[in-house]
């Protein structure tokens, strides 16, 4: 949009919903009207009805298939097919796969991919393609018994505060839906913890997840208001009604208490999963000062930022933390006022900080290998016949580049499939690749209007071919 983009964007309901919240959201916290008039441009149009594994026109000779990837609510694949002569051509582009495998799920809330056909050409995404989680990161048991076991150190043990600092989009609703499986499966336990909510882009997004999904809102979150040992119903607080309407503002003084430690023991799931901005910058201030208090992180967390500076002393004991240098800083912005620097040297952090893995919505290396070498009615075939890898870091296309040579050259060997794809590493964005032709094109010739592969490896090193 930047460079001047004013075509359709092609996508699910669900995407084009989520676009818009993000985007409003984006306008709103940086008082940006050009981004509020740039969203306001998008046309988003959903192919025919919207169908997952169905061929939709898109113009005469060009049509589109959507499989759904299992990542977020409305990632999908899409296959492109359009007519050379006689002879049909496809491409596939991977989008970001989820790490759901087809009967391996183990997030609570979306399914697993869709396997998409085999077509000429597959644009793979490569995120952790270098990287294979152990088990029980892919074991929802496992998952939920880690996230009980921090619960109870941070809430029953300490009587503290566990703040869970979440991503807008699929972790949040992730955490809140296996916080109410703990509290559905001891509610005498849990009765006398109270969970607050406070993530005013995260509310709309709960919103649309309950709508999509089919919720009936009430009985997925709601319950975790139902004790049945003697307490009185609606022990269980939340500042908004969780996978339900809008985000309202209305407890100022409920988060001012639970600001300053005085709701305690609590837990409270916070906008701003890696503490860049979001509401848990107004909780951070106080709470990392307290040692009743637990930081939760639930995924990745980037060094460079608050999140990543918070999770940097996650092993040093309390005591020892006085000897540290380095801080955590970071700016908090209140009701629209003027931002505040905040400077907390680690020698202050008092609150214990607690990692879990598990919520991981991306696929690692063998999960990708699962969605390029795909099982159809007991056959095994290839995404495509030529695949390029993009999206991830050189080490996370070269780890899964030779991870796909490795595993087809043993399913060409065990006779599962009859050739092996050639893998390529792009790198050149001048340079492009001639869909018809099979074969690299300058960026400047005018044989091809085929848009260019973007990739950042070398080539033509980064090249393989069976």
């Amino acid at each position: 949009m930047k460079q001047g983009f004013e075509g359709e964007v092609y996508c699910t309901k669900e995407t084009a919903d989520l676009t818009r919240l993000i985007l409003d959201d984006a306008a709103f916290l940086s008082h940006n009207s050009e981004i509020a008039k740039a969203t306001e441009r998008i046309v988003f149009v959903v192919p025919g009805d919207g169908t997952p594994c169905s061929k939709h026109e898109l113009v005469t000779g060009l049509d589109v298939e959507m499989y759904s990837t299992g990542h977020i609510l409305g990632a999908m694949s899409f296959r492109i097919c359009w007519q050379n002569g006689s002879e049909e051509k496809s491409i596939t582009f991977s989008g970001d796969v989820g790490s759901a495998v087809p009967g391996r799920e183990h997030l609570p809330l979306l399914k697993s991919w869709q396997s998409p056909p085999h077509s000429d050409y597959a644009v793979v995404e490569s995120t952790y393609g270098a990287r294979a989680r152990p088990n029980d990161h892919k074991n929802s048991n496992a998952r939920l018994a880690r996230l009980g076991q921090v619960v109870d150190r941070a809430v029953l043990e300490r009587r503290g505060t566990l703040i869970i600092p979440c991503f807008a989009i699929d972790r949040t609703q992730s955490v809140l839906f296996d916080l109410s499986i703990l509290y559905a499966q001891k509610p005498g336990k849990y009765c006398d913890v109270p969970v607050y909510f406070d993530a005013p882009l995260a509310s709309k997004v709960n919103a649309l997840y309950g709508q999509s999904l089919g919720w009936e809102i009430n009985e997925v979150i709601g319950r975790t208001d139902r004790c049945r040992n003697g307490l009185p119903r609606g022990t269980v607080k939340r500042i908004h009604t969780v996978l339900g309407s809008d985000y309202e503002p209305r407890h100022k003084a409920q988060r001012a208490s639970l600001a300053s430690g005085s709701i305690q023991p609590a837990i409270l799931i916070t906008g701003g999963g890696m503490c860049e901005g979001g509401r848990v910058m107004t909780y951070l201030e106080n709470l990392l000062l307290d040692e009743k208090t637990t930081v939760l992180f639930t995924g990745y967390i980037s060094p460079a930022t608050v999140g990543g500076a918070i999770l940097k002393i996650r092993s040093v004991p309390l005591e020892e933390r006085s000897d540290l240098d380095g801080e955590v800083s970071f700016e908090v912005r209140a009701n629209g006022g003027a931002a505040r620097k905040i400077v907390i040297p680690y020698s202050d952090v008092k609150a214990r900080i607690e990692m879990i893995d598990g919520y991981s919505g991306h696929a690692d290396r063998d999960d990708l290998l699962e969605w390029c070498f795909p099982v159809f009615g007991g056959e095994r075939r290839i995404v495509g016949r030529r695949i390029f890898i993009v999206h991830g870091d050189i080490g996370a296309r070269r780890g899964l580049r030779e991870a796909l040579d490795e595993r087809s050259r043993c399913l060409c060997d065990n006779g599962e499939i009859a050739e092996t794809p050639c893998v390529t590493l792009p790198n050149d964005q001048k340079q492009w690749f001639d869909l018809d032709g099979s074969d690299w094109e300058d960026a400047c010739s005018e044989a091809t209007n085929i848009a260019p592969v973007v990739s950042l490896d070398e080539w033509p090193t980064g090249t393989t071919c069976g």
